[in-house]
Formats: C-alpha cells, structure tokens, sequence
C-alpha cells in the first residue's frame, strides 16, 4: 500500500455545510432587502406613502403599522442571515481539520526505524537471549524517552 492510499479521505461534510450556509445567508440577506408592503425594506425603510395615506386619513395607523411590521422582519431576518454565516465559518473550520497533515514528529524520518520497529528488535534481542530483561527495560525507556 503507497501513501496515497493511506492518505486521509478528504471529508465532503465542508462542501455541503458551506452550501447550507451561502443558501442561508442568502435567504437571510433575501428577507432583509425584500420591500414589505409599501414600507421598503429592513435596510431601507420607506415611510412615504404610509405617512400620505395617514395625512389624508388624519390618522398614523398606517406609518405605525409599517414600523411594526419591519421590526417584525429584522430578528428573524438577521437569525437566518448570521446562523448562515456560522454555517459557512463551521465548513471552513470542518475543512482546515480534515485536511491538516501530520506533523513531523509524528512521522518517522527516511530511512529510520518507526517506534515499533525498534522495540521489536530489541525484543527479538531479548527473547534470543543476547540481552538481558534489564538491559531491555533500559534499552525501552531511552527508545521511549526519546521518541516520546
């Protein structure tokens, strides 16, 4: 087996999590912007023809009424809109994680012997008898210690 074989799979969780979150962000940017009635919008507000309608009406139902309304728009719209941009900071997130690299320490310099390997042989050594079982134990933790 090559190490592209063993390399770790490449997770599709950031794709579809930062596709959730641009759609969510755009729904949410989508309700900010849409006119409600004849209010304007959550960003841009436009009292004009609720205030005409009121000064013919001698009355401030309608102005009242439109206040009402926009803020009644603008929590759920920045609530979808921010929890769309969580979702597309987790997919960054997901993916930095899922595509970091091991580090050097962990992996074993070319043509050095892995820490297995060399506890191996020194078992081997043991086991045939041309060490002894306290030769061993030192020989171990200095392979240990040093590795570790």
């Amino acid at each position: 087996m090559n190490t592209e074989e063993n390399a770790v799979q490449k997770s599709s969780a950031p794709t579809w999590l930062g596709w959730i979150g641009a759609v969510t962000t755009a729904l949410g940017l989508f309700l900010l912007l849409r006119p409600i009635n004849n209010c304007g919008s959550v960003f841009a507000p436009d009292l004009g023809t609720a205030r005409v309608v009121d000064a013919f009406a001698g009355t401030t139902y309608s102005t009242r009424r439109c206040i009402e309304q926009l803020d009644a728009a603008t929590v759920p719209a920045w609530v979808i809109a921010c929890a769309g941009l969580l979702l597309i900071i987790a997919a960054i997130i997901v993916s930095v994680m899922t595509n970091r690299q091991p580090t050097l320490a962990a992996v074993p310099a070319a043509g050095e012997p892995s820490l297995a390997e060399e506890l191996e042989k020194l078992a081997a050594l043991m086991n045939s008898g041309a060490i002894t079982e306290a030769e061993f134990e030192r020989s171990k933790a200095s392979i240990l210690g040093r590795k570790g």
